[in-house]
């Protein structure tokens, strides 16, 4: 083929158009599905601390069997994660529920009491890069 047939030649621009084109479009599909991820696994530990605080002042308050302590309160927070997270990515090591002072943020009522439950998991800092080594952390306090 002489250099003028090559110059005029069509063949596989639609692949190599498609490859360029493709590339940019799958980074950014990939993209927005680790995004959604991240934003999923953060929601699911913030439902947790916010059920396990709801739990913890009903419990603390009315003396229920299910968040009477800090260790039920810890325990139920794991599970709660558990049923909407990969199993065993939140455990009790990862939640710490706390009696906040008063004229704290979390507890600025006199007439009431308060609890702060604190979710921290390293578990997830095996997804792939870039959401990589990241700390996921939610708290919710409640007044009772």
């Amino acid at each position: 083929m002489t250099i003028r047939g090559w110059q005029k030649d069509q063949r596989g621009g639609v692949a190599i158009e498609f490859t360029l084109v493709g590339l940019v479009f799958m980074s950014l599909a990939f993209g927005a599905i680790e995004i959604g991820l991240l934003w999923w696994l953060q929601g699911s530990i913030q439902y947790a601390a916010a059920s396990a605080a709801r739990c913890a002042a009903i419990g603390f308050k009315y003396g229920t069997s299910t968040c009477n302590s800090k260790p039920a309160t810890q325990t139920y927070a794991a599970q709660t994660a558990s049923t909407w997270l990969v199993a065993n990515a939140i455990t009790t090591g990862d939640v710490a529920v706390t009696i906040p002072p008063f004229g704290t943020e979390c507890n600025i009522d006199d007439t009431l009491s308060a609890v702060l439950v604190t979710i921290k998991s390293s578990y997830f800092s095996t997804l792939p890069q870039p959401l990589a080594n990241r700390t996921l952390s939610a708290s919710s306090c409640l007044q009772y």
